[in-house]
């Protein structure tokens, strides 16, 4: 079973050829409830911080690199 917000971007119509890159969930619903992107959305898991030891291989860098890869719209 998918997780609330998968289901909610595959109901609803998406534009292709936008992405926008969030940190988190909360920023995916943020710019959900403002309601003027209509593009898909890759979830980075997290902000970078470098004092509390957060690199960006703690994040899905990779696959958001693969992801852009193998649409070849992007």
């Amino acid at each position: 079973m998918y997780p609330m917000y998968v289901l909610y971007a595959r109901i609803k119509r998406r534009d292709d050829s936008m992405l926008c890159v969030v940190a988190d969930i909360a920023e995916l619903w943020l710019m959900e409830r403002i309601g003027f992107y209509t593009g898909k959305y890759h979830v980075l898991g997290g902000k970078l911080s470098a004092v509390n030891g957060i690199l960006p291989s703690n994040f899905s860098v990779d696959k958001l690199c693969e992801r852009i890869r193998s649409t070849g719209d992007i």
